[in-house]
């Protein structure tokens, strides 16, 4: 399910405050180092050491947006007007 946020000042940066569900789902804590991929669709978080390479994710997150495009075409094009 989507989840809206808004991105706000923390300290003398800006960020996105996830809900404690999603942390403790993915495993994220603080301190934990985060990979962070920049991808034209959007931004991928994940935590550094996972077993798959981030070019491997890369083409994981790649393949799932295709994937969605071709699923919901019709649908991105009523929402993109």
């Amino acid at each position: 399910m989507p989840l809206t946020k808004k991105v706000q000042q923390i300290g003398g940066s800006l960020g996105i405050a996830l809900p404690k569900a999603i942390m403790d789902q993915h495993d994220f804590h603080q301190g934990t180092e985060v990979e962070i991929i920049d991808l034209p669709e959007g931004i991928f978080i994940a935590p550094v050491g996972r077993k798959s390479s981030s070019q491997n994710r890369r083409q994981r997150v790649a393949a799932l947006i295709s994937e969605t495009v071709v699923t919901h075409r019709k649908t991105l094009e009523k929402l993109a007007k």
